[in-house]
């Protein structure tokens, strides 16, 4: 097996997704967090676009947290069994960047009235966004967004909802609003997860 070493802040924003991948999968790799002057004068020159994560692979480095967490899925076998599932895959983890973007934007405003006006419009976004994500499981009859087991949409559908829970815009199973059901249970089949749990239990605390 190659050996991995994943480069990245002490939060866990771009690179949590595949970090649940690892411990989800259960293949050992290197848990880098880095900050500061480290970062700055002896990190930041070597990658390849000056930004994290980074992902090492026997020596090569990968860049871009969507290509990592991609390469991760499947090695692990978590990205989908057929072209289609693939596909499925692709699309939930777009939404969720889209989703992402978002939140970011709202949460790191620094302007009080801006940031107001965002974190606004980010929460009634939100529940839109769910019942979309419902629509999609409804519409193809599948416990998870590519059949019958977690792949790596589950898993960065999970990370975003425990984000915005992390950032207090909600809490738990009040997220949903009581109109997302398959989301929901969704959501907490991959949370209860014996290897997910035990990383969320044991994972550094950070920020964001």
């Amino acid at each position: 097996m190659p050996s991995y070493k994943l480069t990245y802040f002490n939060v866990r924003a771009r690179a949590e997704v595949t970090r649940i991948l690892f411990a989800y999968a259960g293949i050992p790799y290197e848990d880098v967090r880095t900050g500061g002057e480290d970062w700055q004068k002896n990190l930041k020159p070597k990658t390849p676009f000056g930004q994290l994560p980074v992902l090492e692979i026997d020596g090569e480095i990968i860049s871009q947290s969507q290509a990592i967490a991609g390469y991760v899925a499947e090695v692990a076998g978590l990205n989908g069994s057929t072209p289609l599932e693939r596909a499925r895959v692709n699309v939930v983890v777009e939404s969720v960047v889209d989703s992402f973007n978002k939140l970011t934007k709202a949460h790191f405003e620094k302007d009080e009235e801006t940031k107001a006006k965002l974190t606004k419009e980010f929460s009634e976004y939100l529940p839109k966004y769910f019942a979309q994500l419902e629509n999609l499981l409804v519409k193809w009859n599948t416990e998870f967004f590519a059949g019958s087991k977690i792949t790596r949409a589950d898993i960065t559908l999970f990370h975003f909802f425990d984000t915005v829970r992390h950032a207090k815009l909600g809490e738990g199973k009040e997220l949903f609003e009581g109109k997302a059901p398959k989301l929901e249970a969704l959501v907490f089949r991959v949370e209860q997860e014996p290897k997910i749990l035990e990383w969320l239990k044991s994972r550094p605390e950070s920020k964001f």
